[in-house]
């Protein structure tokens, strides 16, 4: 129902993980199994500010990993812009690949290898 993404700053190779619920130990458990069990552990996460991010549960897990935590101003979008223009482009593949059986939760690691293996063009 709900899609966790991911993406680092610097190669922008994003993840995108599907998600029966937004509370915090669900994105919590998502993140650490799916993230840090095969990238380890990042020195700072840039968030939103979603409850579940801002939650007791994310702050342990952040002191318990040793993470610097950063988040973007409410209602500013632009200051994560490399991740919301993924979320724009992961939407496009996700409406080009959905068929009639809302199948988008079993496509979503294909959009998501379609984002990554495309070139991007930066512009100065």
């Amino acid at each position: 129902m709900y899609i966790l993404t991911l993406q680092d700053e610097l190669s922008r190779y994003a993840l995108a993980i599907a998600l029966s619920s937004t509370d915090a130990p669900t994105v919590a458990q998502a993140f650490v199994e799916c993230y840090v069990c095969t990238y380890g552990i990042p020195k700072s996460i840039l968030t939103d500010c979603g409850t579940n991010f801002l939650s007791d549960v994310f702050k342990g897990m952040y002191k318990l990993l040793d993470v610097k935590k950063i988040q973007t101003t409410a209602w500013h979008p632009q200051g994560n812009g490399f991740l919301e223009r993924s979320h724009n482009t992961l939407k496009a593949y996700l409406r080009s690949f959905v068929d009639k059986d809302n199948n988008w939760d079993k496509l979503l690691c294909y959009a998501t290898f379609c984002y990554n293996t495309t070139v991007h063009t930066y512009v100065d």
